[in-house]
């Protein structure tokens, strides 16, 4: 019978910081609607632009670039959408690039689009789950109006080239879209530096509230709205704002005053893991990726099974992608990677968070011990 729950899931989602518990209830009296005139209103649309501020300086930008969305994936969607909206609106073919180990929503956007007349280009990775700038280079065409790759992945940890991609696209009419929300709080973020039109941040993932994220915008007269409905976010996305969530999501990044580097915790977990079971395959590229990831391949065992045995342990893991649960389906980035089918299908994915510790450590291997022989396939 599992004592306690031993939480190393911190890429599917964070618990939610108390300072933002608190700053989050203190809140509950800023009822009123942003966007009316009377005192309420007003008190209420300010809390959400001194919010956007802390959020922009996070990134590296003015507020007047930053439009809050219910979520990283909505954000992700509005950029792919926009590119299909854009091309039907004016009557011109459009080209997407984007890469084979996205997250879902982008995956998902990009087919939606295809569906719909936008050529899509997708590239591959390496053994690392690294995309190469070159092979972008080589895919663009002269209809190409947006590159979409992500900063971070969410499932092996790989951090991809961004800037060494802006670079090749600067002086093209293309747009940069990154998808930074397992980057965002891990990795320095500059928007400037990195070179990119668009960015994408989600409050979950920093110790802040669900149902809230962020997209930075370059140039608004580069992005076209999702939602309909009235002139919220500079026209950019209908709907009241969610004032609260805002006031949480802003408190969450000001507490990100530092980069915690858990590359000695990984380190330790990886060498007690091999000691429990030497023919571990560690996907993660330990050189290149978020040092709070690590992906390890278990030949012949059942992921699925594993993460619920060690669940009932007390051991919380992911097999991969949070939006991929109840799916028995390979891991598609594992796969673009080269994995074999009989390491991927037995993957999991540890990821730290704050509060992660060694004796983190001794319980997952443990439990590991303890499961490892019930999930053979």
């Amino acid at each position: 019978m599992k004592k306690g729950v031993v939480y190393l899931d911190y890429n599917a989602t964070t618990p939610l910081h108390p300072a933002v518990i608190k700053v989050i209830q203190d809140s509950s009296k800023l009822f009123g609607n942003p966007s009316s005139l009377h005192a309420s209103g007003r008190l209420a649309k300010a809390a959400i632009e001194d919010a956007r501020a802390t959020i922009a300086a996070f990134l590296g930008t003015a507020r007047e670039h930053v439009i809050f969305t219910s979520s990283g994936s909505e954000a992700n969607n509005q950029v792919i959408k926009s590119i299909l909206f854009d091309s039907l609106l004016r009557k011109v073919p459009a080209h997407i690039i984007t890469s084979s180990i996205e997250h879902s929503s982008i995956r998902e956007a990009v087919s939606h689009v295809e569906k719909m007349g936008v050529d899509v280009t997708v590239v591959g990775c390496d053994a690392s789950g690294a995309v190469h700038p070159a092979d972008i280079q080589n895919a663009l065409q002269p209809h190409t109006r947006l590159v979409s790759i992500q900063m971070a992945n969410n499932e092996i940890g790989t951090i991809q080239p961004i800037s060494e991609i802006s670079k090749l696209l600067k002086g093209k009419s293309v747009l940069f879209h990154t998808d930074a929300v397992q980057a965002a709080g891990k990795i320095p973020i500059n928007v400037e530096t990195l070179g990119v039109d668009f960015l994408t941040i989600s409050a979950h993932k920093l110790y802040g509230p669900k149902g809230m994220g962020a997209l930075y915008v370059r140039n608004d007269e580069t992005l076209l709205p999702l939602l309909s409905g009235a002139s919220h976010e500079r026209k950019l996305r209908a709907g009241t704002e969610s004032v609260q969530a805002i006031i949480g999501f802003a408190k969450a990044v000001a507490l990100l005053d530092s980069i915690h580097n858990y590359s000695d915790l990984r380190s330790h977990f990886i060498s007690e893991v091999k000691k429990a079971c030497p023919d571990v395959v560690v996907h993660t590229p330990l050189d290149r990726s978020i040092s709070n990831t690590l992906s390890l391949g278990f030949p012949g065992v059942d992921g699925h099974a594993l993460t619920i045995n060690l669940d009932l342990e007390g051991i919380a893991v992911s097999t991969g992608s949070a939006c991929s649960v109840g799916s028995i389906e390979p891991s598609p980035v594992l796969e673009a990677m080269g994995i074999p089918s009989h390491i991927n299908k037995g993957t999991i994915r540890i990821s730290f968070g704050r509060g992660s510790t060694e004796a983190d450590c001794l319980a997952f291997v443990s439990a590991l011990k303890t499961c490892l022989p019930r999930c053979k396939q």
